[in-house]
């Protein structure tokens, strides 16, 4: 029996040094292949963090930008994972779109020789815009230059300079997120394998006939212009 194997049957998930519930934790960890790994690296993680723009009131209400590098020998490139958390979202059409508690992600795909192929973050509440690595502004060849927007926190190009956030071990929080209503609306495998997200349109769960009512919603909000739609591509 595998590590893994043996860990979900007694009940934990463990990633590099942190150990979850399997109840939380289940799905989101069967979708892990096995060829991939999932650790905490600092210099990995400082080298391609995003450098952001962040307005005065998110920044208020951040509560941490958080990540882990996941690396595959079957992929020929390894991802750097980040998540930002914010405390609640204000937004404007009430309990559709606030909320406490908001997880923003960014996702930087680069090769073995340390290029960014690839950004891909959250540009409309979870919807994933993508960007080749060749057409977004890169602080050093390697930061991700984008502005927060408000109030919902997703993300679009910032063409500006913004500023750095240190980054925390995703896998000290990554279950209590789920434990506290992420586990409902996270697509397994999304963070986990987080190469799906190269074809996927969002970060949405879907339910067991493929439709997500979140998706729906979110997608009719964008085509009737409610809110700001970012733009991952250098302006």
């Amino acid at each position: 029996m595998r590590r893994r194997e043996f860990l979900q049957a007694a009940g934990v998930v463990a990633v590099g040094g942190t150990v979850f519930s399997a109840n939380a934790l289940g799905k989101h960890f069967d979708a892990q292949p096995e060829h991939v790994t999932l650790a905490y690296e600092p210099s990995t993680l400082d080298r391609y963090r995003p450098e952001l723009v962040m307005p005065a009131a998110a920044e208020e209400k951040l509560i941490g930008l958080y990540g882990w590098v996941a690396r595959s020998a079957e992929r020929e490139t390894s991802v750097a994972v980040y998540w930002a958390s914010y405390s609640h979202q204000d937004g404007w059409l009430g309990n559709l779109d606030s909320h406490y508690g908001d997880h923003e992600p960014v996702y930087v795909f680069f090769d073995d020789e340390g290029e960014v192929q690839q950004v891909i973050a959250s540009i409309y509440h979870w919807i994933a815009g993508r960007v080749p690595g060749t057409e977004i502004a890169l602080v050093d060849g390697t930061h991700p230059q984008l502005r927060v927007i408000e109030p919902w926190h997703q993300y679009t190009a910032a063409g500006q300079p913004g500023e750095f956030f240190d980054v925390d071990d995703l896998g000290t929080v990554f279950d209590s997120w789920l434990d506290n209503g992420l586990e409902a609306s996270l697509a397994p495998g999304a963070v986990t394998n987080p190469w799906t997200m190269r074809s996927r349109p969002d970060w949405w769960r879907r339910g067991t006939v493929g439709i997500s009512i979140n998706a729906t919603l979110v997608d009719t909000m964008m085509a009737v212009g409610v809110g700001n739609v970012g733009s991952l591509s250098e302006q």
